[in-house]
């Protein structure tokens, strides 16, 4: 999704309009944050961009690596939610935080994850697709 935003000059400006625009409780501010990916004709490069950066700043630095590393094809930012530490800590957003480890998960990017990491990525995964599982009789309840 691509959203127009105006007049920010930090990624802290910036979020706060995101998260405005998007009708998202600006209480879970800290939940939500920006990546940076520079795709390359072999790897991706990915960091987190704090929000005391200037967007300015950043662009410029976008330009200048694409002068000097001509295996540069794009660069990209995301508005994203951060899994962890906060995971459980934002009840309203915790089904989306689940989906953004499994996306992590399948990127293989996180391998400190526990079974019970895996167990309940996988249940909210399937549970955002296919809604809650109904009642069944005679099954055990966890």
């Amino acid at each position: 999704m691509q959203l127009w935003c105006e007049g920010w000059e930090t990624f802290e400006d910036l979020k706060g309009q995101m998260m405005e625009r998007l009708g998202l409780d600006l209480k879970y501010k800290d939940v939500f944050g920006f990546l940076e990916v520079i795709e390359r004709k072999v790897v991706f490069e990915e960091r987190y961009i704090d929000e005391f950066y200037s967007c300015t700043e950043i662009m410029g630095f976008w330009n200048s690596y694409k002068t000097a590393k001509p295996d540069v094809k794009d660069t990209k930012l995301y508005f994203t939610l951060r899994v962890f530490p906060t995971i459980g800590k934002c009840p309203d957003l915790e089904d989306w935080q689940h989906a953004t480890m499994m996306n992590d998960l399948k990127r293989n990017k996180h391998d400190d994850a526990t079974n019970s990491d895996l167990h309940t990525v996988v249940a909210a995964t399937l549970q955002m697709a296919n809604g809650d599982c109904p009642e069944k009789s005679g099954l055990v309840n966890a």
